[in-house]
């Protein structure tokens, strides 16, 4: 075999090394994209927020989003997830409850309730809600969007 061959197949072979790599990295690439995607699709689909319909005595608008996360409490004491500024809501007023794939609504033993699409809840019982629910604490008005 001649030095000429020689070489050329080793240009060869390199060149076939190159575009097995640079093949390698597209694709590798390309997957971690489509995780990316698929996760950011399920934390979408996981989203939850409470909008302000009526804000009360509160600072907050309407429009005003409220995130959920898997256990929310709403109430004035500083110690909740969302702080209702409102002399009409207690202290740790109600709940909302991620679970089983659902989210559960339930009065804290409030001085004036929780309403669920203007009805009392009672105290204590956690009841299922869904999208376009209307929750009101105090003066608020809150519309659940799952």
């Amino acid at each position: 075999m001649s030095e000429e061959a020689l070489i050329f197949g080793l240009r060869i072979l390199l060149s076939l090394t190159l575009y097995a790599f640079v093949g390698l990295t597209f694709w590798i690439v390309w997957r971690e994209l489509e995780t990316t995607k698929a996760q950011s699709e399920l934390q979408a689909r996981d989203r939850a927020d409470l909008i302000v319909i009526t804000p009360g005595e509160t600072d907050l608008l309407p429009g005003d989003r409220l995130p959920l996360v898997p256990l929310t409490t709403l109430g004035r004491a500083l110690t909740n997830t969302i702080i209702l500024d409102d002399s009409f809501v207690s202290a740790e007023h109600a709940q909302l409850t991620r679970r089983d794939g659902r989210w559960w609504l339930e009065d804290l033993g409030s001085a004036n309730g929780t309403l669920l699409n203007k009805v009392r809840i009672k105290p204590g019982k956690a009841t299922a809600v869904v999208e376009g629910d209307l929750v009101s604490v105090g003066g608020l008005c809150l519309r659940i969007q799952l």
